[in-house]
């Protein structure tokens, strides 16, 4: 395992995993889109690693579920809830966008 994230409660360690996964993807969008910018017919690198956010973000959340139910690990609780907030977070910000009149 990571050694900084390295606890003994395992309902933290899953939770700060799941947000620091967060942040890596975050940061990881941001180094593309730095390197392979957006032009106007074309995305780049970063604004494609967050349009499949919310792809990977359902797969981790259906997984994390998985796990939560069928193998009674009940740490991963907080991960669930954070996957769940981050999708529902994407998805208002997809249809709010879609909704707007450029």
């Amino acid at each position: 395992m990571i050694t900084f994230l390295n606890f003994k409660n395992k309902t933290l360690q899953s939770a700060l995993l799941t947000i620091v996964f967060y942040l890596v993807y975050y940061l990881l969008s941001l180094l593309g889109e730095y390197f392979n910018k957006t032009g106007p017919c074309t995305p780049g690198l970063g604004i494609l690693l967050l349009i499949f956010l919310p792809i990977l973000t359902l797969i981790l959340l259906i997984v994390n579920l998985i796990k939560y139910y069928s193998r009674n690990e009940k740490h991963l609780k907080y991960s669930i809830l954070i996957h769940g907030l981050v999708f529902l977070s994407l998805l208002c910000v997809y249809i709010y966008i879609s909704k707007a009149k450029i």
